[in-house]
């Protein structure tokens, strides 16, 4: 028995490194700036992304509290997003194009398991701190706003909903605690491998400002910004120490690239 647990554990592993492999590639992929490959980007991000989110959670929760978990992602991010899209909260308000395929309604059904996918890699690395998707056009803002033409409400909507999705499944563990006796819990792939995946979805981030030329871009409300200054500014969001402050511990760099990085990814599907 403890021989095909052993087992499974290594095929599941493999299974994860291909997945990591997989989105190194294709953020490489993407610095060429192929305009065919970016118009799939989405996609593939979001499908290399959701197995990386399956065969790891179906592992660490097994099968019927993975289930929720996407339940509960799906419908609370669907209900917020539709939400905003017809009174402007909480993410402002906007439209989607059809660049980002068929709709549930208002929303591509590609944003429900982004949600869901970069949710969950967020939600197993914030066990290690606490205990602790670009793609311009597919969605168009109504009033433009003051970050590169998307409003400051965006973020704080993104705040909300993720913290809802996490609350809702918290609780629901909290009525499940039979899920904490899975072996591969004290399995140290189970935490490194996801924190592996986060930063390879980070990567193409930190990479692009050096192989990448600034250019001209115009946002939907009419503003032309220089893609160097966008870099730029991103640079300058990290937490740094200034003149006399102390210098940033690790948990909150981590903390902020994490965020950075998830930022990156919902703009990559949302913008």
């Amino acid at each position: 028995m403890q021989g095909s647990s052993h087992n499974q554990a290594r095929v599941s592993n493999g299974l994860l490194w291909v997945f990591i492999a997989l989105y190194v590639l294709m953020g490489a992929a993407r610095l060429l700036h192929n305009p065919h490959l970016q118009r799939l980007t989405p996609f593939i991000s979001v499908a290399i992304l959701m197995g990386f989110a399956i065969v790891h959670g179906i592992r660490r929760y097994g099968w019927r509290h993975f289930v929720v978990f996407f339940i509960v992602a799906f419908v609370i991010s669907w209900s917020y997003e539709t939400l905003s899209i017809l009174t402007g909260f909480p993410f402002g308000h906007y439209v989607y194009t059809d660049k980002l395929g068929p709709k549930l309604w208002l929303v591509p059904l590609l944003i429900m398991p982004a949600y869901f996918s970069m949710g969950y890699i967020a939600w197993t690395i914030g066990h290690i701190l606490l205990d602790r998707f670009d793609n311009p056009g597919s969605r168009i803002w109504r009033d433009g706003g003051s970050y590169f033409g998307v409003p400051l409400v965006n973020f704080l909507g993104w705040y909300l909903c993720v913290f809802t999705i996490y609350l809702m499944f918290a609780l629901y563990l909290q009525r499940s605690a039979e899920w904490t006796r899975a072996t591969n819990l004290g399995d140290r792939s189970t935490w490194t491998l996801p924190a592996l995946m986060y930063a390879a979805v980070m990567l193409p981030r930190l990479l692009e400002p050096a192989v990448s030329d600034s250019v001209q871009v115009t946002s939907h409300d009419g503003h032309v910004w220089w893609t160097g200054d966008i870099h730029a500014a991103s640079l300058r969001n990290s937490p740094s120490a200034g003149p006399g402050e102390p210098k940033p511990g690790a948990p909150l760099r981590i903390a902020h690239l994490m965020l950075a990085s998830l930022e990156d990814l919902t703009a990559l599907l949302k913008l």
